[in-house]
């Protein structure tokens, strides 16, 4: 599998599906906390079946990527590297459409994306997006949070509760046994960080002229369903989908019905890779 240095000397590991030079479209997967691009390998496949070709990078300190597992120094700093990314794989991709994916934290960084590289994505697709946590954290433990942050940034704090992720038991007992995932506590420093992806996306200036779907599961005990709701309210998009999972957990692609889910992605991007025919 390719890496590459990116412009803060980081080492990003890449896991790539399909073959550039022919493929009709490009999909840049953003994966979420703690996790890596490796675990989207079904549905990636399922999109180079539809001739795209997918690029899903493992954040600094994820997967095979660079850096202390489990630590993300900042949303912003993840931002810039997935633009590094696609600046690296697809300056040459010419006049096809290009497509965006992110779950969880990666779609908090595909909102961040899109909102900054405007004109560059033919439709963004949001996987149970971290527009806010789930939980309301009490603000006395967001104070000793950011404290601890500042003081001992990559000190472990809190659990993860995994078996929330999916209602699949043996999609929990792969995640607990993938060793390319941080299953440790979350550390200090990345606590916050994803507590700010809700102030960062409202300051966001999210583009109304491009395709979005956004899918999240009711009971998504980690990322906030109302919060995906009201952002999809929010947006004044011609093209715009929300997919509601009733009674779905986190992990969309790794739920029971996976199937359906993946599915429903992909006829969505199927319809809005053609290009329109040009008028005689």
């Amino acid at each position: 599998m390719p890496k590459f240095t990116n412009k803060r000397g980081i080492e990003i590991h890449l896991n790539v599906w399909g073959d550039k030079e022919n493929a009709k479209a490009g999909i840049l997967l953003l994966h979420g906390y703690a996790e890596h691009g490796g675990r989207y390998d079904a549905v990636a496949r399922k999109w180079v079946q539809e001739g795209s070709y997918v690029i899903a990078p493992d954040h600094e300190g994820h997967g095979k990527s660079s850096g202390i597992k489990g630590d993300v120094k900042g949303l912003l700093y993840l931002k810039r590297d997935a633009e590094d990314v696609f600046e690296n794989q697809f300056s040459d991709f010419g006049d096809r459409p290009v497509f965006l994916f992110g779950h969880s934290m990666g779609g908090a960084l595909a909102i961040l994306l899109a909102s900054h590289l405007k004109n560059k994505f033919s439709g963004v697709m949001l996987s149970a997006p971290l527009i806010e946590l789930a939980s309301n954290e009490p603000k006395w433990l967001i104070s000793l949070g950011t404290m601890l942050a500042s003081a001992f940034p990559t000190i472990p704090v809190k659990k993860l509760e995994t078996d929330a992720l999916s209602r699949d038991p043996e999609s929990i007992v792969r995640y607990k046994n993938d060793p390319l995932i941080y299953t440790g506590l979350v550390r200090a420093r990345t606590g916050i960080e994803l507590l700010k992806s809700s102030e960062l996306i409202s300051r966001a200036d999210f583009p109304d002229d491009i395709p979005v779907w956004m899918g999240h599961g009711t009971a998504d005990r980690i990322t906030s369903f109302g919060a995906s709701d009201r952002f999809f309210k929010s947006l004044t998009n011609k093209d715009k989908t929300f997919k509601t999972y009733g009674g779905y957990f986190h992990e969309l692609l790794h739920e029971p019905e996976k199937a359906v889910v993946a599915g429903d992605m992909t006829y969505w991007l199927k319809a809005r890779m053609k290009k329109p025919e040009l008028e005689a």
